[in-house]
């Protein structure tokens, strides 16, 4: 079972590469639609959700990067799904470049603290230029959790 306070490469449920989409509302979509196999909510909320948190708080960090994030009432665990995309998107990131990179945290909201924990320690992962490019490079969901193994480690030793 993983850690609940902390976030790893094990708590990435669902790894997608290569998508095709043409916008920020396919990417919710296809989030939507994972989440809500995974969990209690249907699709229309979760996609009503992030749309509503999207409006309110853009979710991409720069470097190609978006961390969407929602808390659900009815959800029972932590969900993490990460995305690559065919092709980078326009989607309004605070460095006004594309993004090509979703990593999407969903939580219970009764874990207010914990989620803000993970969101974080996402992020800082998500930040290294070097990483993206890695991730962006490859088609293979175990290569991908390797190299964010292998990225945590560094960051624990450092």
């Amino acid at each position: 079972m993983p850690n609940t306070t902390q976030f790893s490469h094990k708590d990435i449920d669902i790894i997608l590469t290569k998508i095709p989409v043409r916008n920020k509302q396919d990417i919710f979509t296809i989030l939507s639609k994972h989440c809500a196999e995974n969990t209690a909510p249907s699709s229309t909320t979760i996609y009503a959700r992030l749309n509503q948190k999207e409006k309110d708080q853009n979710s991409g960090i720069g470097n190609g990067v978006a961390i969407p994030n929602i808390r659900l009432l009815k959800l029972d665990r932590p969900l993490c799904i990460l995305i690559t995309l065919n092709s980078k998107i326009q989607y309004n990131s605070i460095d006004n470049q594309p993004v090509d990179i979703i990593c999407a945290l969903f939580s219970p909201r009764s874990e207010s603290a914990i989620h803000l924990q993970r969101l974080s320690k996402i992020s800082r992962i998500l930040r290294s230029k070097d990483l993206c490019e890695k991730i962006r490079a490859t088609m293979d969901p175990e290569i991908i959790r390797d190299m964010l193994q292998n990225s945590e480690n560094v960051k624990q030793a450092a």
